[in-house]
């Protein structure tokens, strides 16, 4: 029974990945990790020196661009945990979390949608790196007004580092 479960979590991360490949804007060029790296972000990642937000969304915006900035902000401010390049076929754990947004960015609150029943501290992670960015882009007009609640997944390999969807290579 538990290989099956390992089998199905493993089905479900190819599945993931090669929906993340299905989208239609490519990710920004990040450097590959060489070998025997961690696969940590360089200093010298574009994803380095992300600037802070603004106050105001750009005109025009839309959610799906926004989702895009909040990721590349997420990665950022946890450079330390994010791995660079391709990530493997199988990943270790796939934890999708949803977060409530406030208009001005502020990540209000975290929660824990899907996780591996192995993956406790992979899903801690995930939730402490979303709140580590607070607050992310200024949320786009075309969202409607109040707080929003956005999912997004992070994708964890085996050695702790994750990539999150939007940006997964």
């Amino acid at each position: 029974m538990h290989r099956m479960k390992r089998l199905a979590y493993a089905s479900l991360a190819t599945a993931v990945l090669a929906l993340a490949g299905c989208a239609s804007q490519k990710p920004a060029a990040r450097e590959t990790p060489t070998l025997g790296s961690t696969g940590a972000v360089p200093p010298s990642s574009p994803f380095a020196n992300a600037p802070a937000p603004s106050a105001v969304a750009p005109s025009g915006q839309t959610l799906s661009q926004w989702k895009r900035q909040a990721a590349e902000r997420i990665h950022a401010h946890n450079k330390q945990h994010v791995y660079v390049g391709k990530m493997p076929d199988v990943v270790h754990a796939v934890v999708v979390v949803q977060m409530t947004v406030a208009p001005d960015g502020k990540v209000l609150k975290s929660e824990v949608l899907r996780r591996p029943d192995y993956a406790a501290s992979e899903a801690a992670l995930a939730v402490k790196t979303a709140h580590a960015a607070s607050p992310l882009p200024p949320v786009p007009s075309s969202a409607g007004k109040g707080n929003i609640q956005v999912a997004e997944t992070w994708l964890f390999r085996k050695d702790g580092t994750f990539q999150l969807r939007t940006l997964a290579q």
